[in-house]
């Protein structure tokens, strides 16, 4: 009847949490490990053997301790602790046993009847075993970021009821953390824990016992233990799970971070860089030599855990920008700045303007080439790229910088009547007191090692090949039509020529071609040469057929002048943008660079820009802005312009003609709004709905060769528009 009320009892303890602990008989515990046998071995150590037992569809499992007459109180101490505490990750204590049961023996030749003592725990079964047999190195994939986090904090929540409950538990390692079904973890083997009085804090032993590498200084030196030496096993813990070693990394949570950024392999979220951060931290701080430099108590380290645990990765559907990547990785490379995208999504039919900056500062961030905060406005429609570029920089000992992106919505208007820093900023200050500004967290890291690539492309199939600070300012660019070859215009007169196939050295040549400022450079193909115009109105001719060579230099105007070549024609068209009264010029390089033509004189009242153009097409006409604040068509064969294009324009920057499924299209970027207007060459009117403006000047379209993607580089990043709407 004993046995079956116990039998009873035990089952309903197993569909019930509510029922206490209570003593089972040991034929109970006989009769469902099947006489404790072999084959229902599950675990073993130096005192104890657990063996599975089954009772009706569930299974316990049976610690059978070894117990010598003077480790009877170390038995009973282990049964105070476990009847003392209850959590969902601490191991269930379901009853024991301790009976004392007759034997018969031979002693000396003759039969005699002993006692022996029978010790036993039962516990709930947690199917997936210890964690040791989880735990691995960087090399192996391992436990998913998820579960490792899922499994740190259990063990801390469940350390945390133990000293609530003033119990320590004194051999904390991952062969005591047994893990169920979901991997949830429960601290198991209170075989050497100890339970204080309520006012007691520490305890004193001279019989050292526990696990080698998880005990803390102070209790191998002088015997000493708090609830500190169990936050020490603990830290050794969090970095075995995190590094799968018990020893600190050399650069702290530096490595932890740069280890799971190449161990996640696709794209890592902000949450959990910032969860890695957060654990790996905390590891290292419990695992200092020095007890009182380590957390606080396990309260503060719940509180870190929850707070990085909370951290929001999905981009709610009320953000006005979806961002990609939440996480920049930069990753260093001696002698080269360090280029990372970022690209920002508007799906709305609003314009939505942005503000990135940093939320604290710590050395490295000083280093982006762009000064933060940085603004921008990314169109309805459209997405916005940013390439963030960093110095080169010494590795320096804090390696995340947290920033935030803010956004709001715009009205058309405002991306040419407030542009610019200053207007953004007051417009953010307004935004602000409506409540009407999203925000969107961000991390950056520098990585001594090759990451793993984890942001977007630039735009559809393009990716960022190389990114370098010219020494002296950017004024005009070219690329060549058939090399991998980009030439770009300087102040002080310089000229670069560069190779974007090439790592090893991208730039093939640099020199200095006249005084002022290049102000228009231009390849042309065909022989084999390029030519540059200058502050001083020369124009510079050059070869580079087998090494680079001066062919001439001569007196085009009288200042600064932008440049044309001739699609078949050996011609040159030159047109100054100063002011006063000028003229177009037209130079034939096989009459020795004559000129050949000019067109009717302007009166320019102010410094303005004027580009010029030839129809690829249409090889006799030419297209220039005017002084009159339009854009005009020229034949070869007159001085006078053929027509206008509708419209006005104060000035500009861009005149450049783009063909898809041969149909021919006109560019045209003002240097007043930086707004765009797209000229259909076929319907002779503008393509309708187009509206595309920036916060900064842009002085170049360029067409990817293969793909339908156009480029407008500007200060405020670079935009690439689909030609099948021009958005």
């Amino acid at each position: 009847m004993d046995y079956c009320a116990k039998r009873g009892y035990l089952e309903r303890m197993l569909i019930n949490d509510a029922l206490k602990p209570k003593a089972l008989a040991f034929s109970l515990l006989v009769r469902i490990t099947s006489g404790f046998s072999d084959e229902k071995i599950i675990g073993r150590g130096a005192s104890a053997k657990v063996y599975k037992g089954s009772i009706g569809n569930r299974s316990v499992a049976v610690k059978k301790l070894i117990v010598a007459p003077s480790q009877e109180s170390q038995f009973k101490q282990e049964i105070e602790c476990m009847m003392r505490v209850k959590h969902k990750n601490i191991v269930r204590f379901l009853g024991y046993c301790s009976e004392s049961q007759g034997s018969v023996a031979r002693y000396n030749g003759i039969l005699v009847m002993a006692d022996t003592q029978q010790r036993l725990l039962c516990f709930e079964y947690l199917p997936r075993g210890s964690l040791d047999k989880y735990i691995t190195d960087a090399s192996d994939p391992g436990l998913e970021w998820k579960e490792c986090y899922q499994i740190i904090n259990g063990i801390c929540q469940g350390l945390h009821q133990l000293h609530k409950d003033n119990i320590l538990h004194m051999d904390l390692k991952p062969g005591n953390i047994l893990l169920d079904d979901n991997m949830v973890p429960k601290i198991a083997d209170f075989g050497i824990s100890r339970c204080m009085d309520e006012n007691q804090s520490r305890v004193h032993t001279e019989n050292q016992r526990g696990s080698w590498g998880y005990w803390a200084p102070e209790h191998v030196n002088n015997g000493d233990i708090t609830k500190k030496c169990d936050l020490y096993s603990l830290g050794v813990i969090i970095m075995e799970i995190l590094t799968g070693s018990k020893k600190c990394p050399d650069h702290g949570s530096n490595d932890v971070v740069e280890s799971w950024i190449n161990r996640l392999g696709e794209a890592p979220t902000n949450a959990q860089l910032e969860q890695i951060r957060v654990c790996a931290q905390l590891g290292i701080e419990c695992m200092n030599q020095q007890p009182d430099k380590r957390p606080s108590d396990m309260k503060d380290i719940i509180d870190r855990l929850e707070k990085a645990g909370g951290t929001q990765e999905i981009q709610e559907s009320g953000k006005l920008l979806h961002v990609q990547p939440t996480v920049l990785l930069f990753d260093m490379q001696p002698g080269k700045l360090i280029p990372c995208s970022l690209q920002l999504t508007n799906n709305t039919d609003e314009h939505i303007v942005f503000k990135l900056e940093t939320t604290e500062r710590v050395k490295w961030s000083q280093h982006f080439m762009t000064r933060l905060p940085l603004y921008g406005i990314v169109t309805a429609r459209s997405t916005y790229t940013l390439v963030l570029t960093v110095l080169e920089w010494d590795v320096p000992d804090e390696r995340f910088c947290d920033m935030i992106l803010q956004s709001c919505t715009s009205s058309y208007d405002f991306i040419w009547k407030v542009g610019g820093k200053l207007g953004c900023a007051a417009f953010f200050e307004v935004k602000k007191t409506e409540n009407a500004v999203n925000e969107v967290k961000l991390t950056a890291f520098l990585s001594e090692k090759k990451a793993h690539p984890i942001s977007e492309p630039t735009g559809p199939g393009v990716k960022i090949l190389s990114v370098e600070k010219p020494r002296t300012p950017l004024l005009s660019m070219d690329a060549h039509p058939s090399k991998p070859w980009i030439i770009t215009g300087h102040a002080c007169g310089h000229v670069r020529i560069w190779n974007h196939q090439t790592t090893a050295q991208r730039l093939l040549y640099s020199f200095k071609v006249s005084l002022g400022s290049v102000f228009s450079v231009k390849f042309i193909a065909r022989k084999q040469w390029f030519i540059s115009s200058s502050a001083e109105g020369l124009i510079h001719v050059y070869s580079y057929e087998t090494k680079m060579q001066k062919l001439k230099s001569f007196r085009a105007h009288d200042g600064p002048i932008s440049l044309a070549v001739h699609p078949t024609q050996p011609y040159v068209l030159s047109s100054p943008y100063y002011a006063g009264h000028h003229e177009k010029r037209l130079w034939d390089w096989n009459k020795g660079w004559e000129c050949t033509r000019t067109f009717e004189t302007e009166y320019f009242t102010r410094d303005l820009v004027c580009q010029v153009a030839f129809d690829p097409k249409e090889t006799n006409d030419l297209f220039a802005s005017a002084s009159s604040h339009t854009v005009k068509v020229w034949s070869l064969d007159s001085s006078k312009s053929n027509y206008t294009l509708p419209g006005f324009f104060d000035g500009v920057n861009v005149l450049e003609f783009y063909t898809r499924d041969d149909q021919q299209y006109l560019i045209i970027i003002s240097s007043n709004d930086n707004a765009t207007k797209v000229w259909d060459m076929q319907k002779k009117e503008y393509v309708a709905n187009n509206k595309l403006q920036t916060l900064s000047p842009v002085d170049s379209v360029f067409s990817h060769p293969n793909l339908p993607i156009l480029l407008t580089p500007s200060a405020s990043g670079a935009y690439f528009w689909s030609p099948k709407d021009f958005r």
